[in-house]
């Protein structure tokens, strides 16, 4: 099948949506079911996807995610976890996606309050209709009647999963009813949140645990993008993981790219090898899609490829390049006044924290 993705086959994505419901993906970046009261590995939104694909042979419209990621070239989740040896097997629960709460201490430029608690207070600001506040999950428990003893893999992101309780309840739950010693933790975080002796002690338990920190930059244009962390403060956590590091434990860095900090992406990439961190390119930007790269000024994208031309041969720098080709004529200046407006409600300056990418549209 030219569209096989393990995820139809054995993953399960769960994200609570208030104290007695949830919703269901086949991972975290497909389209979700609607609220349910059961944590049902053979739910029928679950079901109809596959059987969309058994019958066509081609990702269901839940995967449309990474259809768009792969349609520019880029590594998208499923072609990110898939090997060349693995084929169609039973539809069996083996990994467990699991979104923690919204809860977030940071307003990246190109996140929102659907992920980040912190942004709602500036989506008022800016006059937008914000209809989600804290989602009111706190006492929501059906994660405790999930099977665990089968569970192989287990990812958390949210929100800063870190920053709550909700992926050492997760933890906790597969201690006491699973097999943790054949369990690979991973985990997305912002990386402002250090290392604690209860995580290590949970962690022990577990038969690897990887963390994939999300940096974009570095310095101030770091913290712009991911305002209002302090990129001295953050370096020093990536580093003290770092050096914690053991064959249980790794760490690499999860890059979001957009037209903002593409020009950058050079300085980050040196830094991270220098600093002994593997790094990624997880995707367009999601959140704010006036940020895409897609949207980068179109008079100057012979620039850009120059740019990307000149940095070391990586899978990342590839997957740029090749998104670079999808630039269109549209010339979408939105995310100008988007910055703009930011820059107002929070008394910052991209003209001069992004000052590359200013330079352009001058």
């Amino acid at each position: 099948m030219s569209k096989f993705c393990p995820d139809l086959y054995q993953n399960l994505f769960v994200q609570k949506v208030n104290a007695h419901q949830i919703q269901l993906g086949h991972c975290c970046v497909s389209q979700l079911s609607e609220p349910t009261d059961r944590i049902d590995f053979d739910h029928e939104f679950l079901q109809a996807n596959r059987q969309s694909y058994l019958a066509t042979g081609q990702l269901p419209a839940a995967c449309a995610h990474c259809e768009r990621a792969e349609s520019i070239g880029l590594d998208s989740r499923r072609t990110h976890h898939i090997r060349a040896d693995w084929q169609p097997v039973e539809f069996r629960l083996r990994n467990l996606d699991y979104n923690c709460d919204n809860i977030c201490n940071l307003k990246c430029i190109m996140c929102s309050s659907y992920y980040s608690s912190a942004w709602i207070e500036d989506e008022i600001a800016l006059g937008k209709p914000v209809t989600l506040r804290i989602k009111p999950t706190k006492h929501n428990d059906l994660i405790y009647t999930l099977p665990a003893g089968e569970i192989h893999n287990l990812y958390f992101n949210g929100g800063e999963p870190l920053m709550t309780r909700d992926h050492i309840n997760v933890l906790q739950h597969i201690i006491r009813t699973g097999n943790p010693s054949q369990v690979a933790v991973n985990y997305s975080s912002n990386g402002t949140f250090g290392i604690t002796a209860e995580l290590e002690d949970l962690w022990s338990a577990f038969r690897h645990v990887n963390i994939g920190f999300s940096v974009d930059a570095q310095g101030p244009e770091y913290e712009y993008i991911r305002y209002p962390a302090q990129w001295h403060q953050v370096s020093d956590n990536l580093i003290a993981y770092r050096n914690c590091a053991t064959d249980r434990f790794t760490h690499s860095l999860q890059v979001t790219i957009g037209l903002h900090n593409v020009l950058y992406f050079g300085e980050l990439y040196n830094w991270a090898i220098q600093q002994g961190f593997s790094i990624a390119i997880q995707g367009d930007t999601v959140g704010a899609n006036q940020l895409s790269l897609l949207n980068f000024p179109r008079q100057h994208r012979s620039l850009l490829i120059d740019y990307l031309g000149d940095l070391p041969d990586s899978t990342a720098k590839s997957s740029l390049l090749s998104i670079s080709q999808h630039i269109t004529g549209d010339e979408n200046l939105g995310w100008v006044k988007y910055l703009d407006s930011l820059d107002r409600i929070r008394g910052t300056d991209w003209h001069q924290s992004l000052s590359r990418i200013y330079q352009l549209v001058q």
